[in-house]
């Protein structure tokens, strides 16, 4: 028993210090996946067997499409005039449904009583059952596409993106003492939830064929760890670390930077800690270049091997983010 209050401890520790960790949410800008060809305009044609509107969501999303302060695509009426022509059939849209009875006791209505003389007084001995329908429901859309260069017929990007989506809901004011009652299905709901699925498929195909955002949240290093044999901090350095982390935590960028530049320099430069977060900040910043070196730069000094890992990440990250970058913005008119 005690071995088992002790393993909960270390996995609840270990839960709460994951959770508490403080992060940084990071912007990076990727290449669209259509390979040999700057695609800005585009000649959308009418999808096969489009019953949920996924042309149309696809329409909306190209004409909304604004990445890096520019509107990436236009859509074209006449074929002659665009970079490529974008076709394809909504392969599957359903919904499947799963019909099932749950089963409770009414406690309200009783179906067999005894009866006690002495007492004159009655006692249930079986309620009625109610049987509640329930209904199981899963939705499925998929979308085929090919993206053809307009001069020369070729397929330069195809793929096929699926979604689905389930729901679960019983039908507590139609319940019967019956095993078989009457209920009202959701299935009408079908073709509305299909249609939230093509847009979802939408804004998939647009991610792909335009140069588009990804997210990363980063781990902020938020304690100073004195330096065996080099030095210590001071109490005011360890004050003001704090102070710009939660600057940092807040996205209040620029004021953080200033305190971790300055532990910096007050450090000779072998503030770990530091070094790092002023990468973190820059790669927030999209100065990759800059953060990249910083990485580089706290790597050489690194002694501590799980800032190691979180250093190792942040020039892998920084470097093929700037790559990313640089095809993106060759891409964007």
């Amino acid at each position: 028993m005690k071995n088992t209050i002790n393993i909960f401890l270390v996995i609840s520790s270990i839960f709460l210090l994951t959770a508490c960790t403080p992060k940084l949410t990071i912007q990076a800008l990727q290449a669209s996946k259509v390979e040999g060809i700057k695609v800005n305009s585009i000649f959308l044609e009418q999808f096969s067997n489009d019953s949920v509107y996924q042309t149309q969501a696809i329409a909306d999303e190209i004409s909304n499409n604004i990445v890096e302060n520019k509107k990436v695509f236009s859509l074209q009426n006449n074929l002659n005039f665009s970079d490529a022509v974008l076709k394809g059939e909504v392969v599957n849209s359903s919904a499947d449904y799963n019909v099932y009875y749950q089963e409770e006791v009414d406690f309200g209505r009783c179906r067999y009583f005894s009866y006690d003389k002495h007492s004159k007084t009655r006692h249930c001995v079986e309620y009625y059952v109610r049987y509640i329908p329930c209904e199981d429901a899963s939705f499925n859309v998929s979308t085929n596409i090919n993206l053809i260069r307009t001069n020369s017929g070729e397929t330069i990007f195809s793929n096929t993106y699926s979604r689905s989506s389930r729901d679960h809901q019983c039908f507590y004011g139609y319940y019967s003492y019956s095993p078989f009652p009457n209920h009202i299905s959701a299935r009408n709901n079908a073709n509305i939830v299909n249609q939230d699925l093509a847009r979802q498929i939408a804004k998939d195909i647009i991610r792909d064929i335009s140069p588009s955002y990804i997210y990363f949240d980063i781990e902020i290093i938020d304690d100073l760890k004195d330096i065996q044999e080099k030095f210590t901090y001071t109490k005011e350095q360890k004050e003001e670390f704090k102070k710009a982390v939660k600057m940092l935590e807040n996205r209040n960028l620029e004021s953080a930077k200033d305190i971790f530049a300055k532990l910096d320099k007050e450090t000779q430069g072998q503030s770990i800690e530091s070094i790092y977060n002023l990468a973190l900040i820059f790669e927030a910043q999209n100065e990759l270049e800059i953060a990249n070196k910083l990485y580089l730069e706290a790597f050489k000094r690194v002694e501590n091997s799980n800032y190691k890992a979180l250093i190792e990440q942040g020039i892998f990250r920084t470097n093929s983010n700037l790559e990313h970058k640089i095809k993106a913005i060759s891409q964007l008119p």
